[in-house]
């Protein structure tokens, strides 16, 4: 998720939003703040973590990419 699209896209799905809401109910400005204040998780950027893709899991995992590409 590079594009403006694509993180509107993942914000809308985050939250439960319409499109339209995210584009004319907030300001743009306040959803950056929500995004840079929401909580994450500190690695090291040497380690490693293996995971196994499935069903249950598929979507946290997405979110993590999501996160790691902001």
């Amino acid at each position: 998720m590079k594009s403006l699209y694509g993180i509107r896209g993942s914000v809308c799905a985050h939250f439960g939003w319409t499109w339209d809401y995210l584009i004319h109910g907030i300001a743009w400005c306040t959803v950056e703040r929500m995004i840079a204040d929401a909580p994450g998780i500190e690695h090291d950027a040497n380690e490693y973590v293996e995971l196994d893709l499935s069903d249950e899991n598929a979507d946290r995992i997405k979110e993590m990419i999501e996160k790691e590409n902001l």
